[in-house]
């Protein structure tokens, strides 16, 4: 009776989808291209129900072709979209696209084990989409010749669309009293530049098909597993409606496990964050947190690290899917907790493994072969702020980028000076970034998100570095170090990930990012940065840094002050290795010492030689 059901919704589902497809040959075809997606993979999902009860290769292979389908008409219709606005319109689609070709490749590598490198491949293109699309095309256009009009144009274009998104954020933030007739205009100014910038988009791709055409592949399993060192393995997460997938692969293995997703998983996991986020000074603490904390922090340990705990190495590249990306995995317990507020002596997996994160393997993958100078100099940037700037002032901002600045003989730019101007006057001459001021999230509208300077001088700046500024600058740095609230938190996009600050610096080039994941302590977070950068200058790697940095914070905290919420917000996204001029110091370190070794045995040798010599010679004249 079932298989009866089956063939009768199959069959409904394909009349209707040639019914949509004939009646949008005409004009109006942009009217039905959601509702056809929809029924494609409504289609492919009648075949994976089949396949559930079959359980046989050939049916599981006739629901893979089926979400092949849909892959191939959602990715056409993507295709002449422009804005991430639009793009965003898609993504509900692609998780459900992908969570099922997720779950059926997995389902087929029982019969054929290639497949688990397939499904590892689809959940890395369910990640971070439309920033790795732009990336690439980004990375293209530098194959351009130098200020191609195009391609000026478009710059121009993409600089008067953002001047129109920042104007209609404006306005809607007054509310009631925004001006309609204004936003009206706006928006029709939006559409026409939108219709220039997609036309001139087309041009430059008949110009140069040859270059805009090429778009790179998305890179192996073994191409991936070349750019590991040894003790460094990636744990990729991928979370479906009923299923948790892990695959875990180091430089020459793949292992990919599939567990069940316990009940209320997302509410579980948002009630750990919480638990986490809130600082335990705050007199709305609630008690029932500290125990919430330690239950939840060990559940999720067993659920998500604990499964594939003996495939780990020392230093751990998380890749999390969904709600996972607000989720410093540090903060996990691997025993069960009786003393709940000795946090002290918890054993966090902060003290078995160095940590570092990416959106997707694809952006780690790029981060290791960025080439920034060879320099290491470092701006730290302190603003002051006052009644002015809207925002309270930072009791420890100066003094930390003051020590910061003073143990890396970089530069500081601080209180009044520390203007957007200068910072972006100097940003050509320096390689390491670090900000310790105010970041402000903004989830409705992510690009108007900012990183705050002092109040301006002049008008030619307002004091915010806004995320859609960002987008449009080149920031090729070694380390950009965002001391500052939220600034990788920001509003969760289905198959995008969070739309945060860290991540608009990822789009400009940097090679790795330290970010925070909820609104920080000011001077617990200074202890943390300072710590971070001598262990850096040692030299270390940077994740190896931050976690001798984050335990060296513990070990000293009394109880209380240990809270996860003091040290765990800061986490390294992108590469993670020993910055270049540091990495090579400490070559020559080894080379000078094992000189300074060779002269000394070298010595040794010709001393015992000299003594030999001169003892024979002893003998000779008393002979």
């Amino acid at each position: 009776m079932e298989q009866q059901d089956d063939a009768k919704a199959k069959l409904l589902i394909a009349r209707a989808l040639g019914l949509l497809q004939y009646v949008s040959k005409g004009n109006i075809a942009s009217n039905h291209v959601n509702m056809i997606a929809a029924l494609l993979l409504l289609n492919a999902e009648a075949f994976v129900q089949t396949a559930n009860r079959n359980a046989s290769q050939v049916a599981w292979t006739a629901a893979w072709l089926a979400y092949i389908e849909a892959e191939d008409y959602i990715q056409q219709q993507q295709a002449n979209l422009v804005q991430l606005s639009s793009t965003l319109y898609w993504n509900d689609h692609y998780d459900r696209l992908y969570d099922g070709m997720v779950t059926t490749a997995f389902a087929l590598a029982v019969f054929d084990e290639n497949y688990y490198e397939i499904g590892l491949q689809y959940t890395e293109r369910s990640k971070a989409a439309y920033l790795k699309s732009t990336l690439q095309h980004k990375h293209l256009k530098n194959n351009l010749p130098n200020a191609h009009p195009l391609s000026l144009q478009e710059q121009q274009l993409l600089q008067r669309l953002l001047w129109i998104e920042n104007s209609l954020f404006q306005e809607d933030t007054k509310g009631i009293l925004a001006n309609t007739e204004k936003v009206k205009q706006l928006q029709q100014q939006q559409y026409t530049f939108q219709q220039q910038l997609k036309n001139i988009q087309a041009q430059l791709q008949a110009t140069y098909p040859a270059i805009l055409s090429a778009h790179p592949k998305l890179s192996s399993l073994t191409q991936w597993q070349e750019k590991l060192q040894t003790h460094e393995c990636v744990v990729n997460y991928h979370v479906t409606n009923n299923h948790i997938f892990i695959s875990v692969f180091n430089s020459d293995s793949l292992h990919t496990i599939q567990l069940p997703k316990p009940k209320n998983f997302e509410n579980q996991l948002l009630l750990l964050y919480e638990t986490i986020q809130v600082s335990p000074s705050n007199m709305a603490f609630p008690d029932s947190f500290y125990t919430a904390y330690t239950d939840l922090a060990h559940f999720f340990y067993q659920q998500l690290i604990q499964p594939i705990e003996h495939r780990l190495e020392k230093r751990v590249l998380v890749i999390p899917d969904k709600l996972l990306a607000y989720l410093p995995f540090e903060v996990l317990l691997r025993q069960p907790v009786s003393q709940v507020y000795d946090f002290n002596t918890h054993d966090y997996l902060l003290r078995h493994y160095q940590f570092s994160y990416s959106s997707a393997i694809q952006l780690w993958e790029w981060s290791k072969t960025q080439t920034p100078a060879a320099s290491t100099a470092l701006l730290a940037i302190a603003p002051y702020f006052d009644s002015a700037t809207g925002l309270q002032p930072l009791a420890h901002n100066n003094k930390e980028a003051a020590t910061i600045r003073r143990l890396w003989r970089g530069k500081l730019i601080r209180r009044q000076e520390a203007q957007e101007k200068e910072f972006k006057r100097l940003l050509p001459q320096y390689n390491i970034f670090h900000f310790a001021t105010h970041g402000i999230t903004n989830s409705e509208y992510p690009n108007f998100s900012y990183l705050a300077f002092a109040h301006p001088k002049d008008s030619s700046e307002d004091g915010r570095l806004y995320a859609a500024e960002i987008y449009q600058m080149s920031i090729p740095a070694e380390l950009i170090f965002l001391s500052a609230c939220q600034t990788n938190l920001g509003k969760y996009h289905q198959s995008e990930g969070l739309m945060s600050l860290a991540r608009a610096f990822t789009y400009t080039g940097a090679k790795s990012i330290i970010a925070t994941l909820w609104s920080i302590d000011d001077e617990q977070t200074a202890w943390v940065a300072n710590a971070f950068y001598k262990y850096l200058k040692q030299p270390n790697s940077k994740d190896e840094a931050l976690q001798r940095a984050k335990l060296d914070y513990i070990a000293q905290s009394s109880h209380i002050f240990a809270h996860p919420y003091y040290w765990s917000a800061m986490i390294l996204i992108g590469d993670n290795h020993q910055l270049a001029r540091a990495s090579k110091s400490k070559q020559y370190y080894y080379i000078f010492w094992f000189a300074v070794s060779v002269l000394i045995i070298g010595l040794a040798a010709t001393r015992k030689k000299l003594k030999k010599w001169y003892i024979s010679k002893i003998n000779m004249g008393t002979g």
